[in-house]
């Protein structure tokens, strides 16, 4: 008897202790820039434990699990801003999961001009074979660019939003690619992933919010919502609003979006009256615009989003707004005080730019430009539905709002966001750019370049992010390396397709140099005084209404290709700086 007591002991043991597989995932939450969340299911109960470090294969910390589970949550913390850490999952010392593609980055420090790409997909757990495809072309596209979020835009998981039905065509779909292994995933809800709790989004208790995490006390940013259902949070300079446009709230009749007096709207007030990044994206599954497999004019819930939200989102100056729901992609110019339906739509009254915004030299292309004081606004309003459907349209297709349009082939969208530029590219199912635009804020105008005193090479870059023209320069080039660095000069550059001009001021304090040599052009508008205890050598052209002294200690010296032109005030003489010269 003792002996069977035993065997069954060892057999119950092995089964809730030794997982064999990891069945869900694993995929990654609440990044942050001093952590991260890795969560997973095995196949069986276990207690596990997920281990980092720098280095592939070398692993400083672990963090454990709380107890036997099959759902696994498992909070990595005190890491450092913006950095790599690879992870691995163990069972005790039985690996389950820490190949070469696990790894993940933690957040960029908040403010950081870094470069950040998401991948944008809407509508996408269907388990279709169009679902792969736009999968493994937008990964094909991005190749090993690290990719900062993963952006869901709702109907996560057809038809009902099911656990089984996220298993096996969410999870199914995307685990084993490298997507899900290191990015981390920021949801909205749409319909369909309410429809396992009932048909009109009253009931909250579905598997959504089991097997995403809730980001309810501005743990990422923003203001604290105080909901599982809604949320921001920010990476970089961006400023990101997750909302929920189907889960009806506090016994309201209404869904969440539509009623401005519900809390998740009097939330969002408040939330982007706190905001103070440069660039502001909402995004959830309802669209105000579409004529796509929906009917923004003829559907109830969408004209109301479209006549009671948008006005406050134009308010506080939102630049991107992304939706789902309609299986297809739309695309609007920028705009704003557009509320109606679309025979109202009006491109001479409603459009801030009539541009295309793609930026390809094309008529009528140039990116759009706004301004962050809020002198320029405008929003662009894009539908990304067609990640998993096949698109499909309204006999009037395409919305007059929204010209940019594509009802025959899915795809999903790669959002960049560098410093003052925003590109969007919605990449097919088949590999090729069904459309693209750009934002620039804060462009064509003077600006001050503040470099540190001591700095004695510092890289000059065009605010375009891209080749640029710049007057000193022969070829067109992303920066110049100014070697040294000399207060008061001024640079001018402009775009290659000729839509920007930008005039940049160096402000610093000039050293005393002891040997310098001047051979970059001094440009209109430069008031420059260039102290050597030594020697200076100029051989730039000195532009007009500009003012230039040379002050060497010992000589100076205009080798061939140096130039005054009319106009000009320059100055050359000796003292200079440092000690007297013998």
């Amino acid at each position: 008897m003792r002996k069977l007591f035993f065997i069954v002991l060892f057999a119950l043991l092995g089964f809730y202790s030794f997982a064999q597989s990891i069945t869900r995932g694993p995929y990654l939450q609440k990044r942050t820039q001093t952590g991260i969340q890795v969560r997973f299911r095995t196949d069986v109960q276990a207690s596990v434990s997920v281990k980092i470090g720098n280095a592939y294969g070398v692993y400083s910390q672990e963090f454990f699990g709380s107890g036997l589970n099959t759902d696994h949550l498992i909070e990595i913390s005190g890491l450092q801003p913006y950095t790599k850490y690879f992870y691995a999952i163990f069972n005790g010392n039985q690996l389950l999961e820490g190949g070469p593609l696990n790894f993940f980055f933690t957040t960029q420090i908040s403010g950081s001009e870094q470069k950040i790409k998401l991948w944008v997909a809407g509508d996408c757990g269907t388990l279709t074979a169009m679902q792969t495809r736009v999968k493994n072309q937008f990964l094909n596209y991005v190749g090993n660019d690290y990719l900062d979020g993963w952006l869901l835009l709702g109907d996560n998981a057809y038809s009902y939003g099911q656990d089984a039905e996220f298993q096996s065509k969410f999870f199914g779909v995307y685990q084993n690619d490298r997507i899900m292994k290191q990015t981390a995933i920021y949801p909205v809800p749409g319909n369909h992933d309410y429809y396992s709790g009932s048909a009109n989004g009253s009931n909250h208790n579905i598997p959504y919010y089991n097997i995403f995490s809730a980001i309810a006390n501005g743990e990422l940013g923003g203001l604290p919502s105080g909901h599982k259902e809604y949320y921001s949070y920010d990476i970089g300079n961006v400023h990101f609003v997750a909302m929920d446009s189907y889960g009806k709230e506090e016994n309201s009749t209404a869904h969440s979006l539509s009623d401005t007096l519900l809390p998740q709207i009097v939330w969002l007030k408040n939330d982007l009256a706190a905001n103070t990044k440069k660039w502001t994206i909402l995004y959830w599954h309802h669209p105000p615009y579409t004529m796509g497999s929906h009917n923004s004019d003829t559907e109830a819930d969408l004209a109301a989003i479209r006549s009671n939200l948008i006005p406050i989102l134009e308010r506080y100056n939102v630049d991107l707004v992304l939706n789902g729901h309609s299986h297809t992609y739309e695309r609007s110019k920028l705009m704003k005080g557009h509320f109606g339906n679309s025979a109202s739509f009006s491109p001479s009254q409603h459009l801030v730019s009539t541009s295309s915004g793609k930026f390809d030299g094309t008529a009528d292309s140039c990116p759009y430009h706004k301004k962050s004081d809020g002198s320029i606004k405008g929003t662009i309003y894009a539908v990304a539905g067609s990640a998993g459907w096949s698109p499909s349209g309204q006999v009037n297709f395409p919305h007059p709002a929204l010209p940019f349009s594509e009802k025959t082939i899915g795809g999903s969208g790669l959002l960049e966001i560098e410093g003052d530029r925003l590109d969007f590219k919605m990449i097919s199912e088949n590999g090729t750019i069904v459309d693209k635009f750009t934002i620039f804020k804060d462009v064509n105008q003077t600006r001050n370049v503040n470099i540190p005193v001591g700095t004695i090479s510092y890289e000059l870059k065009s605010p375009y992010k891209e080749p640029s023209n710049w007057v000193s320069e022969a070829s067109a080039l992303t920066s110049i390396t100014l070697n040294p660095p000399i207060d008061g000069t001024i640079f001018h550059v402009e775009d290659t397709k000729g839509c920007f001009k930008d005039t940049l001021k160096i402000l610093t304090t000039n050293p005393c140099f002891s040997n310098v040599n001047i051979d970059r052009k001094i440009e209109v508008g430069s008031n420059v005084n260039v102290k050597s205890s030594e020697k200076i050598t100029g051989s730039a052209n000195v532009f007009e209404n500009t003012s230039s002294i040379f002050d060497a200690s010992r000589y100076i010296e205009l080798v061939p290709g140096f130039e005054t032109i009319t106009g000009a005030v320059f100055s050359a003489q000796t003292g200079g700086c440092g000690s007297t010269p013998p």
